[in-house]
């Protein structure tokens, strides 16, 4: 179902699987950036908002879009929503939002849970993103 396409990225869950990314990500980015992020989605699963629930609804609306255009406007403000539970995360300049779109398409771990939600989702969100990124950046 749905609710389990991404159970790992849930505050407080534990698993070989999640050790493993928290590690890798602890590598890439530093231990305050990912303690910082795991705070945030502590602090807001307990106030009671579901950060998974809304990841899931969003990849499904977007999943419905994946053979539209990109730039058009409904899958650029479903994007932009995106960002914003992103960035209720971690910070996200343009350049980084771009990137994690692109990491989407390149890290077969991520192009697989992302295409649970529709074939073709993982290389929509890279474009839709890029874009999104890109009207960011000119503002």
């Amino acid at each position: 179902p749905d609710s389990e396409k991404f159970q790992g990225f849930a505050a407080g869950g534990s698993s070989p699987t999640l050790e493993a990314y928290t590690q890798e990500a602890r590598q890439r980015w530093g231990d305050a950036i990912v303690d910082a992020s795991h705070g945030r989605l502590a602090a807001m699963q307990a106030q009671g908002f579901d950060f998974q629930g809304a990841m899931n609804a969003l990849y499904t609306r977007l999943a419905d879009l994946r053979h539209g255009d990109p730039g058009a406007a409904e899958a650029q403000s479903a994007i932009a929503e995106w960002y914003v539970l992103l960035s209720r995360v971690g910070h996200y300049s343009p350049a980084a939002f771009k990137g994690l779109g692109q990491m989407y398409v390149e890290d077969a771990r991520f192009t697989r849970n992302i295409d649970q939600f529709g074939d073709g989702l993982a290389v929509f969100l890279r474009d839709a993103m890029a874009i999104y990124a890109e009207a960011l950046a000119t503002e």
